[in-house]
């Protein structure tokens, strides 16, 4: 979805000295607020001209050429995360499924996949609410048809934990989403910046493969859209940015909203575009993350079926000390019976979020499961910042993950030394 104006419209600066209003502004918008289309996480689908191959490390250059050579493919980009995969390109009239048949039978290629799609993991509720899971008054959030008041503390304990620790300006949080608007008035103190990049100038000033990657990276270059891959990841349609809101939003500045850690520096990657994103995309997103030093993303994301070159990426980001949160999703589903990607992984790393509401209760769209979801966290009817220095209210698992990547950002200012496993 393009630049809305609506949100502009509402006008609403969420303040606390203000609750009144607000609670009134919302009774008078509740009924008229359009949905935002983000749609709950969809599987199946993939690239129809882009696969995944990893080549066994017996592999020599000869062999990769005639990998390519066999499906009429040509080599469209190699990952620093995992040693051997590459993301192919196939060229007009070979099909997918044939490709992946004819490439897995190679004695040197380890696997062969399709190029999943992903997408967005949220629900399309964007109701008025205000920002319970920092402090939890008892206040009454939604409009007059699903109003609901909360429990008093039934929050994250936001409030008390910044009497200890409000944050490390230096850590960088890789929101991996459809990119962050990142001279956003509630955000831009609070952007990742290159220091060895020089703005647009047309080199690559640090040498790490990207020219002018200011701010991040836009890998949202898949199938009929790989010329658009380019380094500027600004948010088209608002999930990204109000993912990032969430976790670091400027706090005692007069407006807007708070994130849930006061200080960080926040990496826009955006690899999601309107219909989706790509595997591939996806998995260069995280390389890069790591890469330029992101110990924590936030992966708001879903779909697609089990995807080895992801799970071997997410395995080597934790070999680099690497948390990868990820939203359980948002189809009211038993995890442990049907696997939700890339939330399901068996990894140490990943940390499955649910979502609850303002009573502490699972909200009746989150999947939920004893083993593959790890913890709840708010996540219906949370207000954070939209594109075009807007701000709206949405809920789904979207939602939820990023109050506890902001929680984890939190735990890791306060002790630098512990390793992943001693933060979650």
């Amino acid at each position: 979805m393009k630049s809305s104006a609506w949100p502009r419209v509402l006008g609403l600066k969420l303040q606390a000295a203000a609750v009144c209003a607000l609670l009134a502004v919302n009774t008078a918008y509740a009924q008229t607020l359009p949905s935002i289309p983000m749609g709950a996480a969809r599987a199946g689908g993939y690239a129809t001209d882009s696969i995944l191959v990893r080549f066994k490390p017996s592999a020599n250059a000869s062999d990769k050429a005639q990998a390519r050579g066999l499906v009429n493919a040509v080599s469209h980009r190699s990952y620093g995360l995992v040693r051997g995969l590459e993301n192919m390109r196939l060229k007009a009239g070979q099909g997918v499924t044939d490709a992946v048949d004819k490439l897995s039978r190679l004695p040197f290629v380890e696997y062969a996949e399709p190029d999943f799609i992903v997408h967005k993991t949220a629900t399309n509720d964007t109701y008025y609410g205000l920002i319970y899971a920092i402090e939890n008054t008892g206040q009454v959030i939604g409009p007059s048809t699903d109003s609901q008041s909360g429990v008093v503390d039934a929050d994250m304990d936001v409030v008390e934990a910044w009497l200890t620790q409000t944050g490390d300006p230096n850590q960088i949080i890789a929101v991996i989403d459809s990119g962050v608007q990142y001279d956003h008035e509630d955000l831009a103190a609070n952007m990742w910046t290159n220091p060895g990049e020089i703005p647009n100038n047309g080199v690559d000033d640090d040498g790490n493969g990207f020219v002018d990657d200011v701010y991040g990276y836009d890998f949202h270059g898949s199938g009929a859209n790989v010329d658009s891959e380019d380094s500027d990841p600004m948010d088209e349609d608002g999930h990204g940015t109000h993912v990032a809101g969430t976790i670091c939003a400027q706090t005692d500045n007069g407006l807007g909203v708070a994130g849930v850690v006061k200080r960080c520096r926040v990496m826009a990657l955006r690899f999601i575009g309107p219909n989706g994103g790509y595997t591939s995309d996806g998995v260069a997103s995280l390389d890069y993350a790591v890469q330029m030093g992101a110990k924590v993303s936030n992966n708001s994301w879903g779909g697609g079926g089990f995807s080895p070159s992801l799970y071997a990426a997410i395995e080597a980001a934790r070999d680099a000390d690497h948390i990868f949160l990820a939203a359980a999703g948002n189809d009211n589903t038993d995890t442990d019976a049907s696997a939700h990607y890339p939330s399901s992984y068996e990894l140490t790393n990943v940390v499955s979020v649910a979502a609850t509401d303002n009573r502490d209760n699972r909200a009746d769209f989150s999947n939920y499961g004893a083993v593959s979801v790890d913890i709840g966290a708010p996540g219906k009817n949370i207000a954070s910042t939209w594109i075009d220095n807007g701000y709206v209210w949405s809920s789904g698992t979207s939602m939820a993950t990023p109050n506890v990547t902001g929680v984890v950002a939190l735990i890791r200012s306060q002790n630098p030394g512990w390793n992943y496993q001693q933060v979650i």
